[in-house]
């Protein structure tokens, strides 16, 4: 499915389509069956993915032994995807069309890291049936049919059922039960737990099939399977063991070892972290932001060094454990300083801004302005991008569409001289691409820098003040121009959630 279609879909799940774009999406489910299922998906897996409390992670988590790319080309691929899901008919518009399914599952693979499944024991594509699965690595999310969402982390032994009911055999499993699906049952060898509307987590020792059981929210049952007599109640804040044939109160048990929805990104983030460093040697600066004293290089290849953060504070990213800088006051930034010449500059960066307060707001600009070679990467008060560099009297630049606030954007920018072009891209795309003059300068001598603002010694100067409002996570340059797959693989790596949408461009 193409990515425009996608952007309609999105814009309609959260209910800001024009009265243009409804028509044109009415048209497109009446002569699209395929574009029917994709939003069917879409609508099924969109909701619950965000606002999910976050508990901690083990630092220790095992590196993936084999990634799994098909998530999000098969997902959107599927033709059969949950017949009981159909999107109301838009409001003053003719009434969209839905092909029914004919092939029924219970729950589908809605995002993962590392899931590695072992053989014939695995999922068929992205859809979960009827029958017996072995986790061996990795994490999985999964939503079923009824809106219930499962995390397990490797190693897992489980069994579906029915869309009700899954036996855990061995492994730990959160689970997320909405309203409407109460009943919803995780079965241990010896004992059944089944919700009445809550948020529980569930460990099962597949050696002498004990189990412990925490309730987050609301209310758990813990049934005998056999005659199905309820052995205990447990509530909001309480744990109980089944062990020996006996149901005990305990402890809370140590809840790290459960990755909740909104933190397999992270995850998934952390095992990627290698394609950066594993880079050649034209990756010259790789910032991942972690929390430090200074902005640390982590490139193979530091020709630049480490930033230095003035007033700019530290606060979470694109996932919960993952950090960012805040930059909100007008003395916030990060300053470096890149002695060398370039023929070709490439850099990419995740950006949430906040707003546009100045007239020119800086994201990676040469302190002063003033000489021959001086780089600059900004936007407008209007959200619009320029990059460049000062070529004798010329500045060369070019302009883009004007990029959102308040949610997490993917920005990357190329200037080559050779090629005497400048390419700007937002989340993957495309946006800008400018025929550029050197003039009487043909290398680029970035000097003192600053990200998040910009610093002049001239008193004359007007509009000094170019501090960002927002936060940046994740800051990488390159001495090479990026291509259009390079800069889409950089957004699949690192964007925020499988459904990251991308209505805003």
């Amino acid at each position: 499915m193409k990515n425009k279609h996608d952007k309609l879909f999105y814009k309609y799940l959260d209910g800001i389509l024009s009265e243009e774009e409804k028509s044109e999406l009415n048209n497109l489910l009446r002569e699209d069956d395929e574009a029917c299922e994709r939003l069917k998906l879409l609508a099924t897996v969109s909701e619950g993915l965000s606002e999910y409390s976050y508990h901690p992670q083990n630092n220790e988590t095992k590196p993936s032994l084999k990634y799994v790319p098909w998530l999000i080309s098969l997902a959107a691929s599927i033709v059969a995807v949950l017949s009981f899901l159909r999107p109301e008919a838009i409001p003053d518009s003719p009434e969209p069309v839905f092909p029914t399914s004919q092939t029924p599952f219970y729950a589908l693979l809605v995002d993962q890291a590392g899931a590695d499944f072992a053989s014939g024991a695995g999922p068929d594509q992205v859809r979960f049936n009827k029958g017996l699965y072995q986790l061996d690595d990795g994490v999985i999310h999964l939503r079923f049919s009824n809106g219930v969402d499962t995390v397990m982390r490797a190693p897992a032994t489980f069994a579906i059922r029915n869309d009700y009911n899954i036996r855990l055999d061995h492994g730990d499993v959160w689970a997320i039960v909405p309203p409407g699906a109460e009943g919803f049952t995780i079965s241990s060898p010896s004992i059944d737990y089944e919700d009445r509307g809550t948020e529980f987590a569930i460990s099962v020792d597949g050696v002498n099939g004990s189990s412990t059981l925490h309730v987050i929210d609301g209310q758990v049952d813990a049934r005998n399977p056999k005659s199905n007599e309820l052995l205990s109640s447990v509530f909001e804040g309480q744990s109980t063991e089944f062990s020996e044939g006996e149901l005990i109160p305990v402890e809370t048990p140590d809840l790290s070892k459960f990755p909740s929805p909104n933190s397999i990104g992270y995850l998934r983030w952390q095992e990627q972290h290698s394609f950066y460093t594993n880079q050649s040697d034209e990756l010259i600066g790789y910032f991942p932001f972690f929390e430090e004293p200074h902005l640390k290089n982590y490139s193979t290849n530091p020709t630049i060094g480490d930033g230095e953060i003035h007033g700019a504070r530290w606060v979470t990213g694109r996932w919960p454990g993952k950090k960012a800088l805040l930059f909100d006051r007008d003395d916030d930034y990060v300053e470096f300083n890149i002695t060398h010449e370039f023929n070709e500059l490439s850099m990419s960066t995740w950006i949430n801004i906040d707003r546009f307060d100045k007239t020119l707001t800086s994201v990676f600009v040469s302190n002063d302005w003033d000489v021959p070679g001086d780089f600059f990467w900004q936007m407008t008060r209007y959200g619009q991008i320029w990059m460049g560099y000062r070529g004798g009297n010329r500045i060369n630049k070019t302009n883009t569409q004007v990029i959102p606030t308040g949610q997490w954007v993917h920005l990357s920018g190329s200037v080559s001289i050779p090629q005497k072009r400048v390419k700007l891209f937002i989340n993957g795309e495309m946006m800008s691409y400018a025929d550029l003059d050197p003039s009487s300068f043909n290398k680029m001598v970035p000097g003192m820098c600053r990200m998040g603002n910009w610093h002049t010694t001239n008193i004359n100067e007007g509009n000094k003040v170019r501090a960002l409002c927002g936060k940046i996570d994740q800051f990488s340059i390159w001495q090479k121009e990026l291509s259009q797959e390079e800069v889409e693989d950089l957004v699949e790596l690192g964007k925020p959630s499988v459904l990251w949408a991308m209505s805003s461009q």
